[in-house]
């Protein structure tokens, strides 16, 4: 008869255990893409600036932003690669194209069109600041047939200053853009258009395609926009009241009206932190949660505007680098985008907040070109897993586009779940019947019961 201890069985049932496989990923740059995993590209010998990224459903990626010119002015500008990081000759001829469109032009968001068509949207100088979009054709001519000369701007009253910060399609083709409008010294109000796949002013949206807010008393700002499947738009962005900042998350109803079902009367307003903050980018998770990004801060709200306490304990959480962008996979993991010291960063957490530290061991990735500052500024997944993440590199004061792409692969590991013994990453119920020398449990992959031999009939469990 043996003596069998029972720290020697919990021991070897970890050993059982640990023979379960686990994958990680791996993540790293994918030399495939332009030889190196990156591609930056020069459009003008001046300078320009990548802002927002998107990938076309044949995998060739766009990015856009704005260029400067060498007259003190910017210009409309993007850049199509094919899949492998070449740039696209079929579009513009070599793959670039800029557009002046106003005495300065910068360019906050690109969107691709389901018929190709590709708009950029940002803001425009021509005596003032106006709201302004151009759009192109898949081959990178203006498409013309948009408000009849391939751009559209329009100042939100006759005297202000309007800057376009993001902008967003709705399914029906209407085309969404959020920002500020100000009156001489005025305070900021909150500004949205809304115009028609035209180009032109949509009037079912506030009587003239035109919403502005008011805070009184208070600096505002909108940089972020969303549309739920619902129609309802979402707005976030900051409110100052003289010494505090506070994070702004706002909902509009279809028809440009104000939703007072969310949050307080149409808006939520949370002080979280004290710096200069303002949600930068929004995403909704296949839950209906939304995802609200600034700085180097996540916070989630339920659908009706409150805090959703269930993400990171509290409702936000602090990520590894800044907040940029936003990519959500089907199970509600999403992935950020950003920078961190002077690289591009990406970073992957789990449906509750927390860290996906299967995700690269330490849950982000972050790639650093020599000699360069890189700055990240829109993030993609392409259908085969790879992610890809577009903005700026730059050396000695002169900035250029930028583009890097990331392959994962999957890594076996030990299972570390203790008393797993189907292998489904979770402890199984388990009783050790000595008399016929056997571990007897209840697999929680398919509540079946399993038998693993274990010593005699004989045994005897003693103290350690």
């Amino acid at each position: 008869m043996k003596k069998i201890y029972i720290k020697f069985i919990v021991f070897f049932l970890i050993l059982f255990c640990l023979q379960s496989i686990l994958f990680a990923q791996k993540i790293s740059l994918d030399t495939t893409f332009s030889n190196t995993g990156y591609k930056i590209q020069t459009i003008s010998q001046f300078g320009e600036f990548g802002r927002s990224l998107a990938i076309q459903p044949d995998g060739k990626i766009v990015l856009g932003g704005y260029t400067f010119n060498g007259s003190n002015y910017d210009d409309f500008a993007a850049m199509r690669l094919n899949t492998d990081g070449t740039l696209d000759n079929s579009f513009s001829g070599d793959g670039m194209v800029t557009t002046s469109y106003g005495n300065f032009d910068l360019v906050e968001k690109l969107l691709i069109q389901p018929d190709g068509k590709i708009l950029l949207g940002g803001t425009r100088y021509f005596g003032q600041n106006d709201f302004a979009m151009i759009r192109y054709n898949s081959n990178g001519t203006l498409d013309t047939s948009f408000d009849n000369d391939g751009g559209a701007a329009s100042p939100i009253n006759n005297v202000s200053e309007d800057f376009g910060r993001d902008m967003a399609l709705q399914s029906d083709g209407k085309i969404v853009m959020v920002g500020t409008s100000q009156v001489g010294n005025n305070s900021n109000d909150i500004a949205v258009i809304r115009r028609n796949p035209n180009g032109s002013l949509d009037p079912s949206f506030n009587g003239n395609g035109i919403k502005t807010v008011l805070f009184p008393q208070n600096e505002v700002s909108a940089d972020s926009v969303l549309i739920q499947n619902d129609g309802k738009i979402l707005v976030g962005g900051s409110v100052f009241n003289g010494s505090t900042d506070s994070l702004l998350l706002m909902r509009f109803n279809s028809n440009g009206s104000l939703d007072t079902s969310f949050g307080n009367s149409g808006s939520s307003i949370r002080f979280i932190i004290e710096t200069n903050h303002t949600f930068e980018t929004l995403a909704k998770q296949f839950d209906g949660k939304i995802l609200a990004g600034s700085k180097n801060l996540i916070v989630r709200f339920n659908l009706n505007g409150t805090i959703d306490e269930t993400f990171g304990g509290n409702g936000f959480r602090f990520a590894l680098h800044s907040v940029k962008d936003f990519v959500v996979n089907s199970d509600n993991s999403f992935y950020i985008g950003g920078s961190l010291r002077s690289g591009v960063a990406v970073s992957k957490y789990l449906p509750n907040g927390t860290i996906d530290t299967g995700f690269n061991d330490s849950g982000t990735i972050t790639a650093i070109v020599a000699n360069q500052d890189c700055f990240g500024e829109s993030l993609a997944v392409q259908a085969d897993g790879k992610i890809v993440i577009g903005g700026t590199c730059g050396f000695s004061g002169t900035a250029h586009f930028a583009v890097f792409r990331f392959k994962q692969e999957q890594l076996e590991k030990p299972n570390t779940a203790k008393f797993d013994f189907d292998g489904d990453k979770k402890t199984d119920t388990s009783i050790f019947r000595k008399d016929v020398g056997q571990w007897w449990y209840r697999q929680s992959s398919n509540s079946q019961t399993g038998v693993a031999q274990f010593g005699t009939s004989s045994d005897q469990l003693v103290p350690a």
